[in-house]
């Protein structure tokens, strides 16, 4: 029971105080990659570069330029979006 109670101190602590990195540093991320972090966006398909900038709420020319500064991970992508509003 103590090693439980130890153990989850640790892990509460690194969750509360562990540095913020980058990508998952911004607000409303997770301080460790999921699923749904690993998307990509595929330039080359018209119709999953429109579905993407209706889901960004942004336009081709800014989604090309935010992909080419970040790459084409969904998150790095939605965090570039917004450092550049």
């Amino acid at each position: 029971m103590k090693r439980l109670v130890l153990l989850l101190s640790v892990f509460l602590a690194w969750a509360l105080f562990a540095p913020k990195r980058s990508v998952h540093s911004a607000p409303g991320r997770l301080p460790f990659p999921t699923r749904d972090s690993h998307a990509r966006i595929d330039l080359a398909d018209a119709n999953a570069v429109k579905a993407w900038c209706d889901e960004l709420h942004t336009t081709e020319e800014r989604l090309r330029a935010a992909i080419s500064k970040a790459g084409t991970a969904e998150a790095a992508v939605r965090y570039e979006l917004e450092l550049a509003s």
